[in-house]
């Protein structure tokens, strides 16, 4: 939700006075590049403290025992605690954001050592409930990224025949269940702080999953899969460009002519070659209808992505692909000259 509909809201309850939709938006805490340094700082500076953990420990971290749960959780627990202090310096931010992944990657090694491959689903939910106590927003979203990972983990270790388009639409399906939840919460003032610190979440989630549609080799549909299931995702690929074709139709009127209904069948149209751009599309109709700027332009570049090299893949010869593609083209300029 947009700043600017979040005061409407506000004021439409009678939370807040007609005058707030003057005011202009928060600017963020610390800038988007210095954030993103200290990150990968942040990844840098782990990797020696898990070194000076694992040679102070020893072998009492390596043998059966809750000598690395209890380490884990202390660190997580530390850090927890800090990051909930108001107006933290960045350099404290990201100092303990390093001994967080370091307490992370001690439990989840624990949990690797005694549970073999069953530490993806546990590991999603630990990084889930630490994002919703912390209260700083981009470590929110990389935990909820964190999380998301876990699930595609799932793909490799436990079920050798589970789609990965299956787990993109299932975790796509929670992040669209999440903005509905979101939604209840601003409703309720009391609980309007739970909205905010969702907003961070949801959004690291559905990064992760844009990103792992797009540059995985399963993108370009080169699947070991029957070929019923190749057109099962297709299916659903063309349900979801249509769903999220329709949903905007209904919010916004304006769209409803030519242009735009011309527009959406192209779309659905090349979603059913392509089972990665109907997904996409859906995630960035819902992502721009509701305010979300980065997601948009991160969604609407991974399905420019999956369009460019359409022409490269091998279902069809390249002489197919490239008609394709011709024949959306000419109608998209028919669509513009119109």
């Amino acid at each position: 939700m947009s700043w600017n509909e979040l005061l409407e809201k506000g004021v439409a309850k009678g939370i807040l006075p007609d005058s707030a939709l003057q005011l202009p938006a928060p600017a963020a805490v610390h800038p988007w590049p210095l954030v993103l340094m200290s990150f990968f700082g942040a990844l840098l500076a782990a990797v020696p403290i898990m070194a000076f953990i694992l040679v102070f420990f020893g072998d009492a971290l390596m043998r059966q025992g809750l000598t690395a749960y209890v380490v884990g959780a202390l660190l997580i627990a530390g850090v927890t605690a800090t990051l909930r202090q108001e107006r933290l310096p960045l350099f404290m931010e990201s100092l303990s954001l390093t001994f967080l992944l370091a307490g992370l990657g001690m439990l989840y090694f624990a949990l690797e050592r005694d549970f073999d491959n069953h530490v993806f689903v546990p590991g999603a939910c630990i990084a889930l409930g630490l994002a919703s106590m912390v209260p700083v927003r981009w470590v929110q979203a990389l935990l909820a990224t964190v999380a998301a990972g876990m699930f595609y983990g799932v793909l490799e270790f436990r079920h050798e025949h589970l789609s990965p388009f299956g787990v993109s639409f299932l975790l796509t399906a929670l992040w669209l269940g999440g903005l509905t939840w979101q939604q209840h919460l601003l409703e309720h003032p009391a609980r309007t702080r739970r909205a905010i610190s969702l907003e961070g979440m949801l959004g690291g989630w559905i990064m992760l999953v844009v990103a792992a549609t797009v540059i995985t080799p399963w993108s370009d549909f080169l699947f070991h899969e029957r070929e019923t299931d190749l057109w099962l995702w297709r299916g659903l690929s063309v349900i979801a460009s249509t769903a999220g074709a329709l949903w905007l139709l209904f919010r916004w009127p304006q769209l409803r002519n030519l242009a735009g209904f011309g527009l959406f069948a192209v779309l659905t149209a090349l979603a059913a070659f392509m089972p990665a751009l109907g997904l996409l599309t859906l995630i960035a109709i819902v992502a721009m209808a509701t305010g979300r700027r980065v997601q948009t332009g991160v969604a609407a570049l991974g399905a420019a992505i999956v369009i460019g090299r359409f022409y490269y893949v091998l279902d069809w010869d390249l002489v197919t692909n490239s008609q394709i593609l011709l024949a959306a083209g000419i109608v998209l300029a028919a669509l513009a000259w119109w």
